[in-house]
């Protein structure tokens, strides 16, 4: 048995600590939102775009509903915790700056999907106010950026694949800003945030780290480390699982729950 005392006692523990929030990123299943659009269906018939196309699916019944506050209480708890870690002060470093990157992109996927949600930065107990109430969408913007231009400082270039980077910091700045100044949150259409949204993906391509793939077919068979990947989720298998290759299958010739994200033929038709 492990207790929570151990865990910051070893620099070990402590990586699985925040190995363990990198499973907690959304899986591959937020992918059948694609059969929700006009880019593909589902042979499946309780698969749950299938009801969303028959109108089953409304403000209480939301099967692919998002609210990942354990995680971020994971998050929370860490950054509560690491700074009287007896671990060496540059792993400390590192690691913080990928749970706060981790704990941006919870907040980020949030705030895209409902707008201001609570922001909360303690790690909870029951002796709290849990009825936290919202924060405005400025506020949330705020405090993500915030969050990873501290994560930029503290994250390295150079990572291991799979692993948070100073880059997959900065390109979730350029995202968070491409979405504040869309129209979903930039109602006045205010030009300043779409020009710090640009500066922001331009300070990305500046790093000349990062390029096109140059050969699109192709990049689909690549399995090692290639240009054009910023921040990636690995699986390893057999001890993480995943059933795409079963998920993509042809409707005509998956059996059972495969055959769940099948692209039309416009869909096809827009390729080359």
């Amino acid at each position: 048995t492990i207790t929570s005392e151990d865990v910051w006692r070893d620099v070990n523990l402590v990586e699985m600590y925040v190995n363990a929030m990198y499973t907690e990123r959304p899986g591959f299943n937020y992918n059948l939102y694609d059969n929700i659009s006009d880019e593909s269906r589902s042979n499946f018939p309780g698969s749950a775009p299938n009801q969303v196309l028959i109108g089953q699916w409304d403000e209480e019944y939301n099967p692919m509903g998002y609210w990942p506050y354990v995680a971020i209480r994971r998050a929370n708890e860490f950054m509560a915790k690491i700074d009287d870690a007896l671990i060496d002060e540059n792993e400390k470093i590192r690691l913080r700056g990928e749970a706060r990157f981790l704990r941006a992109f919870q907040y980020f996927d949030l705030v895209k999907r409902y707008g201001g949600i609570p922001v909360i930065e303690i790690p909870q107990t029951l002796e709290d106010d849990l009825l936290v109430p919202r924060n405005s969408v400025d506020d949330c913007i705020s405090y993500i950026l915030k969050e990873l231009d501290l994560a930029i400082e503290e994250l390295p270039l150079n990572v291991p694949r799979g692993r948070a980077s100073k880059g997959a910091a900065m390109a979730l700045k350029g995202r968070t800003l491409l979405y504040y100044a869309s129209d979903l949150f930039n109602e006045t259409r205010d030009i300043t945030r779409w020009q710090r949204a640009a500066e922001a993906s331009k300070a990305v391509m500046d790093l000349q780290k990062y390029d096109l793939y140059p050969d699109f077919r192709t990049l689909w068979l690549d399995n090692g480390a290639h240009v054009e990947s910023i921040f990636e989720v690995q699986y390893h298998l057999p001890e993480k699982y995943h059933g795409l290759d079963a998920l993509v299958k042809p409707v005509r010739l998956a059996n059972g729950d495969a055959g769940q994200r099948s692209p039309l033929q416009e869909l096809v038709d827009a390729f080359p």
